[in-house]
């Protein structure tokens, strides 16, 4: 049976040291490992940088189907109440999933700045429709079912998560196409989540930036666009061609979201000055 997520890399993290912190939440179905790079650029820029691993990811994948999206939520308060003391301002960044856990948030506890990236707030009509009848026939699927394990993505993404195993072994290729699993019942909690940052996003009061990949399957650009629209206006929506994982460096839309954060964070600066 194959073992997920063995190295340290997927552990919580804290990245710098000081007053000023930001929060980062990893999406789904991922690890703090996708955002260490950005932390570090955080880091750079004065802030320390913490990112938690939300329950039931990583190396407590298996457990993933007995969570709950109030579960994540949870557990992010309480990583921003760990955050939040000492800190003189605060930074919440949320990728995807994680950024509908960040809304949640901005809308409930004083944030200064919101950083949402490729911004999950819901799936298409047909599919949400289809999902309360799929998750009892259809208990689980197989993310690596179709995979092309000569595409360079998908070959990091198994790099990562399973280090150990040979890629261009065709055997292990099969074991990954039908042993690697996620319960239909967490893609549930992910729409319900969703639905609850849509609902929650006119009641942030954060001065927020909204990056999203225009070429992103995963999280239509459309969609994004009206997201950012209930966020009010202290939301600054910015677009680059690029898809889902422009958060990775070398990826489509990379540089521009790094121009882009940096920008936001310094106009933050300034006007906080000014």
């Amino acid at each position: 049976m194959i073992r997920p997520y063995p190295s340290p890399q997927h552990r919580p993290f804290a990245i710098g040291s000081s007053r000023n912190r930001a929060l980062l939440i990893h999406g789904f179905p991922g690890t703090p490992w996708e955002l260490r790079s950005l932390a570090k650029l955080l880091a750079e820029q004065g802030y320390e940088a913490h990112c938690p691993l939300l329950p039931g990811f990583g190396p407590q994948i298996d457990s993933l189907g007995d969570r709950s999206w109030q579960d994540w939520e949870e557990s992010v308060h309480s990583a921003f109440g760990r955050v939040r003391s000492g800190a003189a301002k605060l930074l919440v960044v949320g990728y995807s999933m994680g950024a509908a856990l960040a809304v949640r948030l901005a809308a409930h506890e004083e944030v200064d700045e919101l950083v949402l990236i490729n911004p999950f707030s819901g799936l298409s009509l047909p599919v949400k429709m289809l999902l309360p009848v799929l998750a009892p026939l259809v208990p689980s699927y197989r993310p690596f079912r179709s995979a092309n394990f000569e595409d360079p993505w998908t070959r990091e993404v198994v790099g990562r998560v399973l280090p150990d195993l040979d890629v261009d072994d065709l055997t292990s290729q099969e074991r990954l196409r039908n042993e690697v699993r996620l319960p239909v019942r967490a893609i549930t909690q992910v729409q319900r989540l969703g639905s609850a940052a849509w609902r929650a996003a006119p009641r942030v009061r954060a001065r927020t930036l909204v990056f999203q990949g225009v070429q992103d399957k995963v999280v239509s650009a459309t969609r994004t666009r009206r997201f950012a629209g209930r966020l009010g206006a202290r939301a600054q929506l910015r677009e680059a061609p690029g898809g889902h994982v422009l958060i990775w460096p070398g990826k489509p839309g990379h540089g521009e979201l790094v121009r882009e954060l940096g920008s936001f964070l310094s106009d933050g600066v300034l006007q906080r000055s000014g």
